[in-house]
């Protein structure tokens, strides 16, 4: 589930995932942070959880896995 602010040049999405539900490889035609309120994912090789963040620039493909 999705709640999503959008603005030019700005948007904000509170989105939760069921845990284990693989988030494909993909990319955004603008910068994203993240914000971990709950839980936990991986990307890569790290495991982030509550109170972690990340940032991926314009067009940087990236995949995690709550």
């Amino acid at each position: 589930m999705c709640f999503a602010c959008r603005s030019p040049g700005f948007s904000l999405t509170y989105a939760w995932f069921k845990s284990g539900f693989p988030l494909p490889r993909h990319s955004h035609n603008a910068d994203c942070l993240y914000y971990i309120v709950a839980g936990s994912l991986t990307i890569g090789t790290e495991t982030l959880g509550a109170g972690d963040g990340f940032f991926v620039p314009t067009d940087a493909a990236y995949a995690y896995v709550p």
